[in-house]
């Protein structure tokens, strides 16, 4: 009996835990200067972790896109989010928040 080939796709860095946000300037940095950071409707935009987020990111030079998911992604709203934001020479995405934003 023989096994099909098949190809597993490696996971994107998951950095996870209590303070871990102080981290994600450095991380983020290290993939490139233009980043679009993915957040919540609200939760962590309501709270200084967001706006030291950005100053940081701003601070080091780093040009920043931002966009909520409120809402379970549809692909429609995937389709959408990658039209808008195609032409920004986007190096990383960076996702902050629980499932629907991952």
């Amino acid at each position: 009996m023989s096994i099909a080939a098949f190809d597993v796709a490696a996971l994107p860095r998951i950095v996870f835990g209590p303070g871990r946000i102080a981290e994600l300037p450095a991380i983020a940095e290290s993939y490139g200067k233009t980043l679009l950071l993915v957040t919540g409707g609200r939760s962590f935009r309501a709270t200084a972790h967001w706006k030291r987020l950005v100053d940081t990111l701003h601070a080091k030079g780093v040009t920043l896109y931002d966009m909520t998911v409120t809402d379970e992604p549809s692909p429609r709203m995937i389709d959408e989010a990658v039209r808008s934001f195609t032409d920004m020479d986007i190096d990383a995405v960076v996702a902050v928040g629980g499932g629907s934003v991952l």
